[in-house]
């Protein structure tokens, strides 16, 4: 009798231990990678909005950033070091640790201007940012 109890004992230890699996019910937080494009070659500043929580956010190796949040918005100035320009193409200039990474979907990002070398505002079409 008592090896038949410690025989269903191990079995609903097994079943037990099963349960649960991969998935958590609490946050997961994570990063994201801010990644920005634009149309001009000179480009030396260009300034952006994210909508979201963000905890912390750091620039990657050749760039400045230059940060005010409010709440849930995150205003952002991203300069690339010394006297380069943005590269061709999108480009990762930044990454946000984030409280949730499954909210990602809720957070956007919205690029508000550039400026070229010569402090000229520039504001229109072919900017673009992501968060990925």
């Amino acid at each position: 009798m008592k090896a038949r109890r410690l025989t269903q004992l191990a079995a609903l230890f097994v079943v037990l231990a099963g349960c649960g699996g991969e998935e958590s019910t609490g946050p997961q937080p994570g990063r994201l990678q801010l990644t920005i494009s634009t149309p001009n070659s000179d480009d030396r500043a260009i300034a952006l909005t994210i909508t979201g929580t963000v905890t912390d956010i750091r620039a990657v190796a050749g760039y400045q950033l230059y940060v005010r949040t409010m709440e849930d918005r995150t205003a952002i100035i991203v300069v690339p070091e010394g006297s380069a320009t943005f590269p061709d193409g999108e480009t990762e200039v930044a990454t946000l640790s984030v409280p949730d990474l499954r909210s990602a979907g809720d957070y956007s990002v919205a690029v508000i201007q550039g400026s070229g070398s010569d402090y000229e505002l520039r504001f229109g079409a072919g900017y673009a940012a992501h968060l990925r």
